[in-house]
């Protein structure tokens, strides 16, 4: 800061009119004039509370998200845990008829062979 100029900017516009901005009561934002305002307790207080809502906002959505994606993972994990139990029974079926026809298959061997037996017996 110079301190010839105590920090004010002197401000071009381009048709020879010149403004000088103090530091203490303008700022410049994106090529925008900004006045400064000074801020009231009443401003500040309202501004906090603005804030406290926002935040309270702000964690009870958080909150709501956190709980949805618990529940989408409790029922995530619901549905494969009742495609395994299909899988299985499916399984167990298949299982269960592979069984019936080895038996079915052992019993009509049995029924050959004593079929033949007999006739044997009968042939001598």
């Amino acid at each position: 800061m110079s301190r010839k100029t105590d920090g004010m900017v002197l401000l071009n516009q381009g048709d020879f009119v010149f403004k000088l901005l103090p530091p203490k009561s303008t700022k410049i934002v994106d090529g925008i004039i900004v006045k400064k305002t000074p801020v009231s307790e009443k401003q500040k207080a309202e501004e906090q509370a603005m804030e406290d809502e926002l935040a309270e906002f702000e964690a009870q959505l958080e909150e709501e998200l956190a709980a949805e994606a618990a529940d989408a993972i409790t029922k995530r994990k619901a549905k494969v845990a009742a495609a395994k139990a299909k899988r299985i029974a499916e399984e167990a079926a298949k299982a269960a008829e592979a069984d019936t026809v080895d038996t079915e298959q052992s019993v009509e061997d049995e029924i050959a062979a004593f079929e033949a037996e007999l006739a044997a017996e009968l042939g001598q």
